[in-house]
């Protein structure tokens, strides 16, 4: 599997021809192309050595949508969402707001490498039609998947003469995904995380309640471990985690390093880790045992 991110904007909108393809017509096709017109720009130079400074002349913009706008995101989705079509059956496209990954997966790994290539060729004339470029000082997550037995590949992959390095691991939608399918890399990295939370509830302690606390718990702690736990929370490496849950329960209730914390989980209504991890499962579990249900009934 290899995946490729970073698809960002660079030239000129054609977003007249765009908003047709999803249906989008009438006072509604006329009022993206308006939006994008009549826009100045002119630059302020300042000297602060010398007190004087220097300003351009306005000109006219031709290509751009005012980043922070409304629209803005709309017409990025509409004008990048034609990129799947392009793609043929030997990837599989994901597209998640301004990031673009294109999933690749085989069991010969020459086909696996020709695939690769043949897609790239393809998206390619794509971006030049669409007057997009890929920043490749971005592209830093040329990923290949595999498993600890399995002989590395050579995966040499360019765009204008230039190739796409290679990475270890690669963020994914909050997650830190690595070559090898281990979770240690993303556990070791929301240990870091949740290690800054834990020195900042040492330090508010003795200035806050256990109601407070326990509100700064739910909103700065839990929040960061419960992300995605269902994927990672039976990890080997989340005992870590575990452990800076017991050290932040302990300072919530002012208990000493060696207080059991058990009891302290029940009295503050908190779920443990792997309890944590247990409840989204039990809830897919359950909806599950009602969709079972239901089509049973209704034989």
């Amino acid at each position: 599997m290899w995946s490729w991110k970073s698809l960002h904007l660079c030239k000129s909108w054609h977003i007249a021809t765009k908003t047709g393809t999803y249906g989008i017509t009438d006072k509604d096709k006329k009022l993206y192309p308006l939006y994008l017109k009549g826009i100045y720009q002119r630059v302020l130079i300042c000297n602060k050595s010398h007190h004087y400074s220097t300003l351009s002349n306005w000109t006219s913009i031709k290509h751009w949508v005012l980043q922070g706008s409304v629209l803005g995101p709309m017409i990025f989705l509409l004008y990048i969402n034609s990129l799947p079509h392009f793609v043929n059956n030997k990837s599989t496209p994901i597209l998640f707001a301004d990031d673009t990954s294109i999933l690749f997966t085989h069991t010969d790994t020459t086909e696996f490498n020709s695939n690769t290539h043949t897609v790239f060729k393809t998206i390619n004339p794509w971006l030049k039609n669409n007057y997009l470029s890929l920043n490749l000082k971005k592209i830093t997550h040329c990923i290949y998947f595999k498993t600890r037995n399995n002989p590395p590949i050579d995966m040499k992959i360019g765009y204008n003469n230039k190739l796409i390095p290679g990475a270890p691991s690669t963020k994914f939608l909050g997650l830190t995904i690595c070559s090898v399918l281990s979770w240690r890399m993303h556990i070791a990295h929301l240990t870091t995380k949740l290690s800054n939370a834990y020195y900042a509830f040492r330090s508010i302690k003795s200035l806050m309640s256990h109601k407070t606390l326990l509100l700064i718990y739910h909103s700065l702690f839990h929040t960061v471990m419960s992300y995605r736990i269902i994927l990672w929370g039976n990890s080997c490496h989340s005992l870590h985690i575990f452990r800076i849950q017991k050290r932040v329960i302990r300072i919530i209730r002012g208990c000493g390093n060696r207080e059991c914390c058990r009891i302290l989980f029940k009295k503050l209504k908190v779920l443990p880790l792997m309890s944590q991890h247990i409840l989204p499962l039990l809830y897919i579990c359950s909806l599950q045992q009602r969709s079972v249900f239901y089509n049973f009934r209704n034989l």
